[in-house]
């Protein structure tokens, strides 16, 4: 990768106002560009917010309006966008995060864990893919996805060197924080990658959810904030730090997934469990 400047959105997307929603989105992107930033992330379902079922009827494919506007932002802002929309793929609908760079569509990821009642009315990805960028290989989870280990090894195995996590999950401020630092920054540490989260907020009886978070390869804090404040944080991730993170050194200061056994891994990928 080379160094970078991202833009993290504390953004209230208002369920059912695409227009809206892609206008506000387009005007922060503006913002973003100005501050420096190759790369902007907005939150899970930004375009259509967060609103299950409703969401539903604001299905579109990737060549309907909502993906077009977000690939046109790309093209005319100068910079690479990851943002959310309900996506209707094969007549099938999916929590799907689309990544635009450059006038076009570099890859979408459609949510492979899905929430108990997402499960409702959502059918769930079964890739994990890692998308090429101008700046470095970027990989996605979704909200409740980055409750497993796996998928963010899986992305980091296969060279991701930045993970987006967009979330739209109802504990804001001070709750939020707590969570995402129980967690976050043992998944970036582990992997060894730049881990960007943000999570819409929400204004259905009063403020909540919100927050954004950036972590170093090494688990530590780039830049947070917990207000319920829309805005844009800007972080800088150092290609120099990404690269001396995935080289071998002592043993508390490693690559990890390098020294990795495998083969004494097998009941993490089988299904006889639980069942």
């Amino acid at each position: 990768m080379r160094d970078v400047t991202v833009a993290i959105v504390n953004f209230l997307p208002v369920p059912g106002d695409v227009d809206g929603n892609l206008s506000k989105m387009d005007s922060l992107t503006a913002l973003a560009k100005q501050g420096g930033a190759s790369l902007i992330c907005f939150p899970e379902l930004s375009a259509t917010g967060y609103s299950i079922p409703q969401s539903l009827q604001y299905a579109e494919t990737s060549n309907d309006r909502i993906a077009s506007f977000i690939v046109g932002m790309s093209d005319r802002h100068g910079i690479c966008v990851s943002a959310g929309f309900v996506e209707l793929f094969e007549g099938k609908n999916f929590i799907s995060q689309i990544l635009a760079e450059s006038g076009r569509i570099i890859g979408i990821y459609r949510k492979t864990h899905l929430g108990h009642h997402e499960r409702e009315h959502f059918h769930a990805g079964n890739e994990l893919p890692v998308f090429d960028t101008s700046f470095g290989k970027i990989g996605i989870s979704i909200c409740w996805e980055s409750r497993f280990p796996e998928v963010i090894g899986v992305l980091a195995l296969n060279g991701a060197e930045i993970i987006l996590m967009p979330y739209s999950s109802g504990p804001g401020g001070i709750q939020r924080k707590g969570i995402w630092h129980r967690y976050l920054p043992t998944r970036a540490r582990d992997n060894s990658v730049y881990i960007v989260a943000c999570n819409s907020m929400r204004a259905e009886g009063g403020r909540a959810g919100g927050g954004v978070m950036a972590l170093g390869c090494k688990g530590d804090v780039l830049s947070e904030d917990y207000s319920f404040d829309e805005n844009v944080i800007m972080v800088n991730l150092s290609a120099e730090a990404s690269s001396r993170a995935r080289t071998r050194g002592t043993m508390g200061d490693n690559f990890f997934l390098a020294e990795r056994r495998p083969e004494l891994y097998s009941d993490i990928t089988s299904d006889r469990f639980f069942k």
